[in-house]
């Protein structure tokens, strides 16, 4: 992952194959994970925006990209989609552990604003209503917090 990093040109490319095709738990999609939290791209960002549009990914998945949506756009924003958020007001959370001296924070504004638009697009077209619920909670309390 460091030389996926390092190289600046592929680490997108490389890191969208790894979120998309790694098996759910394993070394590999920790590094995937990992990867997009840390390396804060352009490309990146639409890349994630894809994954979360596709059907085919698991319920599981698209909710892992709506949080990392989430971090792109503001990277204090932490999703809270622990049980019973549904009776929650506030669904995201206050972390520090995403802007750290490594990451590239804050985003372009336009960059963060097509992450929103993807979480907006979630919130109105998710297939699965629960994470459809989910998206158009964090998308309406997330424009809150970007400036």
């Amino acid at each position: 992952m460091n030389r996926t990093l390092a190289c600046k040109d592929r680490a997108p490319e490389v890191i969208t194959a790894l979120l998309r095709r790694a098996r759910t738990g394993s070394v590999r999609d920790t590094l995937a994970n990992l990867g997009a939290y840390v390396f804060r791209d352009g490309r990146l960002v639409d890349s994630v925006s894809a994954l979360s549009r596709d059907s085919a990914q698991s319920t599981e998945r698209r909710t892992r990209y709506l949080e990392l949506l989430a971090s792109y756009v503001d990277c204090h924003a932490a999703v809270d989609d622990y049980p019973g958020w549904q009776n929650r007001l506030l669904i995201l959370a206050a972390t520090t552990g995403q802007c750290g001296a490594h990451y590239e924070q804050p985003l372009p504004r336009d960059v963060r604003a097509r992450a929103h638009a993807a979480i907006t697009w979630m919130g109105a077209h998710d297939p699965d209503a629960q994470l459809r619920e989910l998206s158009r909670r964090v998308a309406e309390q997330i424009s809150d917090t970007r400036d």
